[in-house]
């Protein structure tokens, strides 16, 4: 029964994590745009999609992403040095992790659930 307990849970796991993905931002654009994103892991790499709330999103440099509205999740979300990410409306919602080494901008929330999740912010918050 252990044995068959233990094989479920890695099932599951996998399963679960199957369908997750890893999106980098393609330019300056609004968040809730596919055309914001690519995936660079996970079942359909090169294909554009909006983050989901178990996808890992990340900022490149230069690039600016607003979230206008709604309430757009991400798993983890990494914002590199020279990035930036404007919450103007809504609720941004970040599942996991959130490395801030650009900026953060805007008048809407940024809101942090999951246990253990870690936030590191070494860059600037206006």
């Amino acid at each position: 029964m252990k044995k068959l307990i233990t094989l479920s849970l890695f099932v599951l796991c996998v399963f679960v994590n199957a369908f997750s993905a890893s999106y980098n931002s393609t330019g300056s654009a609004n968040w809730a745009l596919p055309a914001t994103w690519i995936e660079t892991a996970g079942p359909s790499i090169g294909s554009h999609a909006v983050p989901g709330s178990g996808d890992n999103a990340t900022i490149l440099n230069g690039h600016t992403v607003t979230v206008s509205g709604g309430t757009p999740s991400c798993a983890n979300l990494t914002v590199n040095s020279t990035g930036k990410i404007t919450i103007s409306a809504g609720t941004l919602t970040v599942n996991g992790n959130y490395t801030l080494t650009g900026t953060e901008t805007g008048t809407g929330q940024l809101k942090f659930s999951g246990a253990g999740a870690s936030h590191v912010i070494t860059g600037t918050v206006a």
